[in-house]
């Protein structure tokens, strides 16, 4: 399952996005069937990236939105931040500046409560 995830953020991030999405789609499919929902914030972030990278939003946002129910179902926050820091993104690519913003802002808010240090 996790090797399947990180093969397709690996092709993904080499350029090869279309395989790299069907290896990180696959891997979480698998992830559910187990009963995974501890741990799946992370590569639903890297699917998102993907979606983004190929200008598929609204696949993209709707995984942000999963792995943000997530976080607040099951507590973990380590990828929080990163989540409305992608959320923003995301926005911003839909022209919704003003909503973007918040996430950013919500995304540093996070960081610092975090005592992130980047």
């Amino acid at each position: 399952m996790w090797g399947k995830i990180l093969r397709g953020w690996a092709l993904a991030e080499e350029g090869q996005v279309g395989e790299g999405i069907d290896q990180m789609q696959a891997g979480v499919s698998a992830w559910r069937t187990a009963g995974g929902e501890t741990t799946l914030p992370a590569p639903l972030a890297s699917l998102a990236k993907a979606y983004s990278d190929v200008s598929r939003t609204d696949e993209a946002r709707n995984l942000i939105d999963e792995a943000l129910d997530l976080v607040e179902k099951n507590g973990e926050r380590c990828w929080e931040a990163e989540l409305y820091r992608l959320k923003g993104e995301l926005l911003l690519m839909s022209e919704q500046e003003a909503n973007a913003h918040v996430c950013f802002q919500r995304a540093l808010d996070v960081a610092r409560r975090q005592n992130a240090r980047s």
